[in-house]
């Protein structure tokens, strides 16, 4: 993930952005059914399932509940998958859970969350978080583009038209692909799943500076992300010297 990326760099690893493949975060945050109405004092109290070491999630869920609550959770509790997520709501140990699909769709579907933020659509994301976020990506080390340039090219190309037939599939297309999601005995929740990411993923590969520079600062301006103020965009995108066509 970019996140991520970029820490590495801070912490000195000399690595270049290839790729920028999601624009959005894919997730969202729900409160289990059998809650009250969502109050300052329930968020207060809260414990919030995140997944195991994305600290990123938390970050960008204690945010938007902030903006629209007014509080920021305290109590965090990471949870290692999906089944354990789901059984954590279930037995009443968290009480909101901030996470992605398959799972968030399905228990909306079956009644057992409702849904506070949805960063699984582009446009409410981007309205939420003020400019997409690059999240999803590719980085070879920087040597690459001189020691394998046609193969990386050759590579965004597949990529360039790999999300064009992303963006533009019918669902007759998509629903053949179920399995790779873990969905091939319930392509309709594929389909779900798939149609309310579309629009997350990027529709050119090729780096932006100006995203790279937007999401920098989006980061630096989260909880705790006074590190990311250090870091220079310059050390993220790829030589100068090279192209991408």
């Amino acid at each position: 993930s970019f996140d991520r990326l970029v820490r590495r760099v801070l912490g000195g690893a000399d690595l270049r952005l290839l790729a920028a493949l999601v624009r959005a975060p894919q997730f969202g945050v729900g409160v289990a059914a059998r809650a009250g109405p969502v109050q300052a004092a329930l968020l207060r109290a809260a414990r919030v399932g995140v997944p195991l070491g994305q600290d990123m999630a938390a970050r960008l869920a204690g945010w938007v509940l902030g903006q629209g609550w007014g509080v920021v959770p305290a109590q965090w509790w990471p949870l290692e998958g999906p089944a354990a997520a789901e059984e954590a709501l279930a037995r009443g140990t968290v009480q909101l859970l901030a996470w992605g699909d398959p799972l968030l769709t399905r228990l909306e579907r079956e009644g057992a969350l409702r849904l506070l933020v949805d960063l699984r659509h582009l446009q409410q994301s981007q309205r939420l978080l003020g400019a997409p976020l690059l999240c999803a990506c590719l980085a070879v080390a920087p040597a690459a583009f001189d020691t394998h340039g046609e193969a990386l090219r050759h590579l965004l190309l597949a990529l360039r038209r790999t999300l064009a037939w992303l963006h533009t599939a019918e669902s007759v297309d998509l629903a053949r692909h179920a399995d790779l999601a873990g969905l091939a005995h319930d392509r309709a929740g594929f389909l779900r799943v798939l149609e309310r990411l579309r629009a997350t993923y990027s529709v050119e590969p090729a780096v932006d500076p100006a995203a790279v520079r937007q999401s920098l600062r989006l980061l630096a301006s989260l909880p705790g992300g006074v590190a990311y103020q250090a870091a220079d965009p310059q050390r993220l995108l790829p030589p100068r010297a090279w192209s991408a066509v």
